[in-house]
């Protein structure tokens, strides 16, 4: 039996007020019958996952939970009292998050990004300080390798990321096409590895893909209006992100490949297309 994960155990019997489950092994935990989404028989075989009451003890519940051990999720906080925070991860027991693993002081109605794990005495807790939590070995990585973001925090330098819901990554602002907020998700690329396991990625797929991307974006934006952009080569990079979501490099590379082609035409004003075929 594990603590703070799904799984399959058995019912070995019935009672009044719920169920014992067991695995494979010697283990067995309570089902409470308000913890169970319907009647159960003994010997059929249930998928709960396994949390803990007040005092430490593991308790089933077939309702499936936000986030597990071992996982970050972005929770809103419930409530504040004198003793830590609560949050809400989908169970009827709340998430607890001590106060000396804040990263900053919480109120209800927030929302804050965190991993889960389990204490030495087996008690499932939730942190905000994500540094435990991230795997530092990153050599199964590859530069442009896809990867799923969530935004954690922001830094002077970039977004903060969890990256495959495993390692900590930051994508610089030079690279951040939208508004990211708090909690957000995203699809990006590794664009390197670091010497301290931590990744840099990009919203935009490097290489030519990512160039065939910029250029599919800025055809489809052009027809969008009447074959003209206002935009050239010395526009700022904070106006082509705006409208066409993407960087200046990636801007330039995209139309130096469409005016190769012979696709589009460049002016002194802006882009025009040449053709809509």
């Amino acid at each position: 039996m594990k603590i703070g994960k799904s799984q399959e155990m058995t019912v070995l019997e019935q009672q009044r007020q719920g169920y014992t489950l067991g695995d494979d092994g010697e283990t067995t935990v309570f089902l409470p019958r308000d913890q169970a989404s319907r009647a159960l028989e003994v010997g059929t075989g249930v998928q709960v996952f396994i949390f803990t009451d007040r005092e430490g003890a593991p308790v089933a519940t077939m309702d499936t939970p936000k986030v597990e051990v071992e996982q970050f999720a972005c929770l809103e906080v419930v409530d504040v009292t004198g003793h830590g925070t609560y949050l809400d991860w989908g169970l009827t027991r709340d998430l607890y998050l001590p106060f000396g693993l804040q990263q900053k002081h919480l109120r209800a109605g927030d929302r804050v990004v965190v991993g889960v794990g389990v204490d030495d005495y087996g008690r499932i807790y939730a942190s905000s300080k994500l540094g435990e939590f991230f795997d530092y070995d990153t050599r199964s990585c590859e530069v442009k390798q896809e990867v799923d973001l969530l935004v954690y925090d922001f830094n002077d330098s970039g977004v903060q990321v969890v990256i495959d819901g495993r390692y900590s990554g930051i994508l610089y602002y030079d690279q951040t096409f939208t508004n990211l907020r708090l909690g957000d998700t995203a699809r990006g690329w590794i664009t390197f590895l670091r010497d301290d396991g931590r990744i840099d990625v990009a919203l935009q797929q490097p290489g030519r893909r990512g160039t065939d991307d910029a250029k599919a974006k800025i055809w489809a934006a052009l027809l969008a209006h009447d074959g003209f952009l206002a935009l050239t080569d010395k526009s700022s990079p904070t106006r082509i992100r705006g409208e066409l979501q993407m960087s200046k490099k990636a801007f330039k590379k995209a139309i130096g490949a469409l005016y190769k082609e012979r696709k589009i035409t460049l002016g002194a004003d802006g882009i025009r297309a040449v053709s809509s075929t």
